[in-house]
C-alpha cells in the first residue's frame, strides 16, 4: 500500500511541476518583428539548455516574455 501512495504522490507532483513552467507557446508573437522573435527564441533556447529545476525554467520563460515585450511590431 505504501509504494502506491508514494507513486501517486510523485505523479501528482510531477503534473503540478509541469504546469508551473512558463508556456512560451502561449505568448503572442504574430504581430512582432520576426528577427526579434528569433533573437528571443535563441536566448530562450540557450537559457533553457542550462536550466535545472523549475525556478530556472520559469526564469527562462519570464525572460522570453520580457524579450518579446521589447520587440517592435511588424
Amino acid at each position: 500500500m505504501r509504494p502506491i501512495i508514494i507513486l501517486s504522490a510523485l505523479v501528482v507532483l510531477t503534473a503540478c511541476q509541469h504546469m508551473l513552467v512558463e508556456d512560451i507557446h502561449a505568448i503572442e508573437t504574430a504581430k512582432t518583428d520576426p528577427s526579434c522573435v528569433r533573437e528571443c527564441s535563441t536566448a530562450y533556447s540557450n537559457c533553457i539548455g542550462g536550466a535545472f529545476g523549475i525556478s530556472a525554467q520559469n526564469a527562462c520563460g519570464n525572460g522570453y516574455k520580457v524579450c518579446i515585450g521589447t520587440c517592435p511590431t511588424k
